[in-house]
């Protein structure tokens, strides 16, 4: 600038300056807006385009599976898997299985089984011929439960096979068709999606755990992350699909709700009833001396775990009629497991190193479920 010009901004009112400042800032942000909004338009038209190209990649597929004879098989055909789940589906033992006979014996025992959670509330009998029906049904269960034993990765042995994301999807499939409400091959494919998705979290939580990573930990986690993928296989259906696999009365209850992966716990988990929290934590503190191999003069400090405990399941421990203390539901379950976990890190704390006792508590594999009853 020339002098005088340098003169006449030194002298200029400062409030002129700051002015002319926000007029510049202003215009950048402007010029900044203009630019993400851009951006933004070109995301959203680069997002069109590729759900496009994706449904089109989708029609080929399908029209390739056709030609070739290997499109979405029908769900209730025997030995046929409805839902692959990809490298899995190439596991003999799931292709060999009778899908069809599972679903009808879901489809058959899951009206029976609300039958008996009613009844038993209630303090009545069963039917005539309930049990016998239960039994036959459950069998033809068993057996692929069995079948499937060490072909899945799990932690809860056959049970923990048979309530695998790929085990229920091809069951609930096979279910759905024998009902006349089959499965589309847009929800086989959204399922699959989500099959996918349950393996890599699997292996992502896996990659976590180490050698002093508690048993009860990764039951837990099993449990958590099959019940997510149950409730979002359970969202990808239609209303009168869903009202064929879901009761709101039974729904997660454990033994009662043959899609829930609650069914994992039998065996490894135990309801106890008792009438009050004093009850409910002596009832847990035995059994940690029992199970974690601790001498009766670590009981004072288990008393203190056994308190935290309870409070961590108090979310839980609204007072039931004694006649439903034995049943509990998934969300029960994994309040009891993971505040069962922290009692076990608590005690293995208070342990000296080389204690035979942290290991028994890294691989105890069972826990109480407490179920507070209203008194008599």
């Amino acid at each position: 600038p020339h002098e005088g010009e340098a003169e006449a901004d030194s002298s200029a009112d400062p409030r002129e300056k700051e002015l002319r400042a926000v007029r510049l800032s202003v215009a950048q942000l402007r010029a900044d807006n203009d630019s993400l909004r851009a951006e933004v338009a070109e995301a959203k038209a680069s997002q069109a385009r590729l759900a496009t190209e994706n449904a089109a990649l989708m029609s080929q597929v399908r029209a390739a599976r056709e030609a070739a004879g290997t499109a979405h098989p029908k769900p209730g055909e025997k030995n046929k898997l409805a839902v692959n789940f990809a490298h899995l589906g190439e596991i003999e033992a799931l292709r060999k299985a009778n899908w069809k006979e599972c679903g009808e014996a879901v489809q058959a025992m899951l009206p029976v089984m609300k039958h008996v959670l009613e009844k038993l509330a209630a303090g009545e009998q069963l039917a005539p011929g309930v049990q016998n029906k239960i039994r036959d049904q459950n069998m033809k269960l068993a057996k692929l439960a069995l079948e499937l034993a060490d072909k899945l990765p799990t932690e809860a042995g056959p049970n923990g096979a048979f309530t695998h994301p790929i085990v229920l999807a091809n069951i609930m499939a096979s279910h759905l068709d024998a009902s006349g409400k089959g499965l589309s091959d847009a929800e086989i494919d959204e399922v699959n999606r989500l099959g996918e998705s349950f393996n890599e979290e699997w292996t992502a939580t896996r990659g976590r755990y180490t050698e002093a990573t508690l048993k009860l930990e990764k039951i837990a986690d099993e449990l958590d992350l099959k019940r997510t993928f149950v409730e979002k296989m359970i969202a990808v259906l239609t209303a009168d699909q869903k009202a064929l696999v879901v009761d709101p009365a039974t729904h997660g209850i454990m033994g009662v709700d043959l899609y829930s992966p609650a069914l994992l716990l039998q065996g490894l988990a135990y309801p106890v009833s008792k009438t009050s929290t004093d009850d409910l934590k002596t009832a847990v503190v035995d059994s940690w001396l029992k199970q974690w191999e601790l001498d009766a003069s670590r009981r004072p400090q288990l008393e203190t775990i056994g308190a935290a405990w309870v409070s961590d399941n108090s979310s839980r421990l609204s007072p039931v009629p004694e006649k439903e203390g034995y049943f509990y539901s998934i969300d029960d379950a994994l309040v009891a497991l993971r505040a069962t976990v922290k009692a076990g890190k608590e005690a293995q704390r208070t342990l000296a190193p080389g204690d035979d006792a942290l290991n028994a508590i890294r691989d105890a594999n069972t826990c109480l479920i407490p179920r507070l009853v209203k008194a008599p």
